[in-house]
């Protein structure tokens, strides 16, 4: 089966280490770009620099990175709320397929800009409407510009289970089911 991820983001929550990281590393072997997100910033910060260092990586890929811990809930708000990301490029095309494409924009919220590569990052306390003007340069110096509004909205609000579970239960659940596989499997001699 071939996947093709190119120009999707993926949002990884445990992505510092395990199966969050192996995930991340594989989504973005896939062609996606990717939002590592754990409360670890220094192990999330290193599997960055290993996802900006794979060899399939192409320049379209942006990998970012949100730390927040879940069992607090007002922190993942926070840091979801804060960044934005979002890939403007499709909205022109080159009719030459060759030719070198620059990207800007004009009248955009402090705190958020676009890259030469069309991509919007950063972050906004605008909730609501965010219009702006995103152009468009060629080789030739031949430009274009469109006018864009994007709508943010707030994050609806985020529970938490009143008890904090490690996973203990989970383990001893398993160890029990393992402990009663084997003594079924066992034969005793008397």
């Amino acid at each position: 089966m071939n996947i093709d991820l190119t120009s999707k983001r993926a949002l990884v929550c445990g992505s510092s280490q395990g199966i969050g990281k192996a995930c991340a590393i594989e989504l973005a072997n896939l062609g996606a770009s990717i939002t590592l997100f754990s409360r670890n910033k220094s192990s999330l910060e290193a599997v960055l620099t290993e996802l900006n260092s794979l060899e399939n990586k192409t320049p379209n890929q942006n990998h970012t990175v949100l730390v927040a811990d879940f069992s607090e809930p007002e922190q993942v708000k926070t840091a979801i709320n804060s960044n934005i990301s979002v890939d403007l490029s499709h909205y022109f095309t080159d009719i030459d397929n060759d030719d070198v494409l620059t990207y800007s924009a004009e009248s955009i919220s402090s705190g958020l800009s676009v890259n030469t590569e069309g991509l919007l990052s950063g972050s906004s306390d605008i909730i609501g409407v965010l219009s702006f003007t995103l152009m468009i340069t060629d080789m030739a110096g031949e430009s274009l510009s469109k006018a864009l509004s994007i709508q943010i909205t707030e994050l609806p609000p985020i529970t938490v289970p009143k008890e904090k579970n490690s996973g203990g239960s989970l383990y001893w659940t398993i160890g029990v089911l393992l402990l009663a596989v084997f003594r079924k499997n066992t034969k005793v001699k008397v």
